[in-house]
């Protein structure tokens, strides 16, 4: 996993629990990896979405969390932008075989390709990373 990570991104910022970081540190990397470790005290979780704010459109985070305390804390306006962003940003990460879930290739929303033809995609949450799919509706297909 770490040397897809390597090799996909040019640049990598991994911000763990001090007592994961000397282990990462010994990992060889490819491109740009930085290491950031936090104390077990600090809110790691404000730190990630921060940091990946701050570095705007192209940056993403790989997490297994769902960062469900910080959309909870949102007021109810706020929730939508929170769940949308995160749904565009946070690529998902399954610790039990080590995957990770890809950037999308496509627009997660309908989308109309010919007057009669539309491209459905299909999102499942999952405890890891979802399942997805997609349908392609022609509008001829319905009326049959």
């Amino acid at each position: 996993m770490v040397n897809r990570l390597s090799s996909e991104y040019e640049n990598v910022v991994l911000i763990t629990r001090s007592f994961l970081a000397n282990k990462l540190k010994s990992v060889r990397w490819r491109g740009r990896v930085h290491i950031f470790s936090c104390s077990t005290l600090s809110e790691d979780d404000l730190l990630v979405l921060l940091a990946a704010i701050e570095w705007g459109s192209n940056a993403y985070v790989l997490s297994n969390d769902r960062f469900e305390v910080h959309f909870d804390r949102s007021n109810t306006t706020e929730q939508y932008y929170v769940r949308e962003w995160m749904r565009r940003r946070i690529l998902r990460f399954n610790r039990s075989d080590f995957s990770y879930d890809c950037l999308l290739e496509y627009g997660e929303f309908v989308q109309q390709l010919t007057t009669s033809t539309f491209f459905v995609p299909i999102s499942e949450e999952t405890s890891g990373i979802p399942l997805r799919s997609a349908f392609l509706v022609s509008k001829d297909s319905l009326n049959s």
